[in-house]
């Protein structure tokens, strides 16, 4: 008699190094895929914008989380943060012999006066060209600086850790979302990804699994904490407190900020949200230069949407909160003027593909109003990513984690659970 066969592999330990949180993820992939382990580290404000204090943190408390949330093996796949990575879309004439690395390495070097040795180049052919009559291979040249990558790798070779990958956020990003593309037909599909995070949003687009477009823009939370920090004269920390405090964009309620009971900063604010969502018919806009509403398509496989696009994203014009009535139209349209400009560079790219979805993530998105000001500035189709969804977590510990609601700020480090070992 035949039985089924079914695989299963572990992965490498993820680490996801974020501004505001380092996020560690292991997984069990094939047919049943599920949460080995998970943890997420709190970096205090004040160690944030200095490297030898936020390593420091790291190096005390990364050996505690690891043994507390169980991880298996000393592997380590990690991804460089990505405002110390330079994302330039590169137009360049292929050379015999010449892989599109090398030839990104060396235009990266010309372009930008850095010395051969100095960077370590990551590079992908989206598209061909024409410039100036001549054909040309556009290409996402991801640079980082070699003492930095360095860096990390020593911080995981002083707590006895191996390094096995190093990833960029966008290409996590892409990555997470895999699965959703698995049918010949997917890649008609276009996707922006918009990961909004403390320090700043990794922006991506992808034609199914295929990324095709990336740009990290310089403007996040921490944008947010400021002009409640302007307004009310206050540190950052406590400017961020009051945010986590009230319904961002919500109907002038205030809440009480979350206890610890509620898991990570901000979660009562996403079940808030979300529920008024639900509540109000769950739409948003269907295309650009329309104001009709549509739904998720349903996940075609299973006739339903998939787990990991939990909700639709009501827009919304409002743009106040909290008790001295804080206008954030100027840091959010800056946003939107951003992510708009990498519309435009993709429509330049790909005339015939209109992007059919925005995807929401990162920690920034659990307050939901930042993703509906979006949504209404873009005129896009949006949804609440959360990549932890489709993997089984009983009885998993997940210190600093709460599984129970969703989690869009864990798209990187669950790409990277995907990611390939290139070291």
């Amino acid at each position: 008699m035949a039985f089924p066969k079914f695989t299963s592999h572990v992965s490498p330990i993820a680490i996801d190094f974020g501004t505001s949180a380092v996020k560690m993820l292991q997984v069990m992939e094939g047919d049943e895929p599920a949460v080995i382990a998970a943890a997420q580290l709190e970096i205090p404000e004040s160690v944030r914008d200095t490297p030898a204090d936020y390593d420091a943190v790291i190096a005390k408390e990364l050996p505690r989380l690891l043994k507390q949330g169980g991880f298996r093996g000393r592997r380590i796949i990690c991804s460089i943060p990505s405002r110390h990575v330079h994302t330039q879309h590169l137009q360049l004439v292929t050379v015999d012999g010449m892989s599109i690395t090398e030839l990104a390495a060396s235009q990266f070097q010309i372009d930008f006066g850095v010395p051969p040795g100095s960077v370590v180049v990551r590079a992908i052919e989206v598209a061909e060209t024409l410039k100036g009559g001549q054909s040309r291979a556009e290409t996402i040249c991801f640079a980082i600086g070699h003492r930095t990558v360095m860096r990390f790798i020593d911080l995981l070779r002083k707590a006895k850790l191996e390094t096995v990958g190093v990833h960029t956020e966008a290409m996590a990003i892409v990555r997470a979302f895999d699965h959703i593309h698995r049918r010949a037909d997917d890649d008609q599909v276009t996707t922006l990804y918009v990961d909004i995070g403390y320090q700043g949003t990794n922006v991506a687009i992808s034609h199914g699994r295929q990324i095709v477009f990336s740009r990290y823009i310089e403007s996040g939370g921490r944008h947010l904490d400021q002009a409640i920090a302007d307004a009310l004269h206050c540190d950052l920390e406590a400017a961020h407190h009051q945010r986590m405090a009230h319904d961002l964009f919500g109907r002038g309620e205030s809440r009480p900020a979350p206890t610890a009971g509620e898991g990570i900063e901000g979660n009562a604010i996403l079940r808030a949200a979300m529920a008024r969502s639900a509540a109000d018919g769950s739409a948003s806009p269907s295309s650009r230069g329309s104001s009709s509403m549509t739904a998720t398509e349903p996940e075609r496989r299973q006739g339903e949407r998939p787990a990991v696009l939990p909700a639709d994203i009501a827009p919304t014009a409002a743009a106040k909160t909290g008790p001295a009535d804080i206008d954030f139209s100027e840091p959010l349209d800056a946003l939107a003027d951003e992510l708009s400009m990498c519309l435009r560079y993709h429509r330049a790219l790909f005339p015939a593909r209109t992007v059919d979805r925005m995807i929401c993530l990162g920690g920034e998105s659990r307050q939901i109003g930042i993703c509906q000001y979006l949504a209404r500035s873009l005129r896009l189709g949006a949804q609440l990513g959360d990549p932890l969804a489709r993997l089984k977590s009983d009885g998993v510990k997940t210190p600093g984690l709460d599984l129970a609601v969703p989690q869009p700020g864990w798209a990187v480090a669950c790409g990277l659970c995907h990611s390939p070992t290139d070291l």
